[in-house]
């Protein structure tokens, strides 16, 4: 039996290349071509996710419900990014993708963005929220804060 992933999977293949280096046209190219309409920047996806998206409480569920085929996003606004990362000129935003949790808490992601920020499913939220570290267990820069302050949203039962 195929992965339920795989359909989202196969998209995220499909736009990386041409999205590697910005979460937000990887994402709205990706969301398109399942019928999901999310306008640019990050800012806003998240803002059109936190008003009309359920939110799930947890990076294990959010891989729990990609592992069974739902569109699981995750996100953090550029507000909410710890002062530290600068520049901050957007928020950052990926899909959640079934597979091992780093750290037993933090799901693998596809995104696009700058070097240290994008995943080609390789990479979790922890590592991908907290990537410009040059040791993960420093707990004072930004990023650790960072990965423990994104929302993960699943995409609404159909009615």
């Amino acid at each position: 039996m195929a992965d339920k992933f795989d359909k989202i999977e196969e998209l995220c293949k499909k736009y990386y290349d041409a999205n590697f280096d910005d979460c937000s046209a990887f994402l709205a190219a990706v969301t398109a071509d399942l019928g999901i309409t999310l306008v640019q920047p990050a800012d806003n996806m998240v803002s059109t996710l936190n008003a009309s998206w359920q939110k799930v409480t947890t990076g294990p569920e959010a891989a729990n419900l990609a592992q069974v085929g739902v569109l699981v996003l995750v996100g953090l606004k550029a507000a909410d990014h710890n002062p530290y990362r600068l520049p901050v000129l957007h928020g950052h935003i990926a899909i959640v993708a079934p597979g091992p949790l780093y750290r037993g808490k933090y799901p693998i992601v596809w995104c696009g963005g700058g070097e240290v920020g994008r995943s080609k499913g390789t990479k979790s939220v922890g590592e991908v929220w907290s990537s410009a570290l040059t040791s993960q267990d420093k707990k004072k820069t930004f990023a650790v804060a960072d990965r423990d302050k994104v929302t993960y949203y699943r995409q609404p039962p159909a009615k």
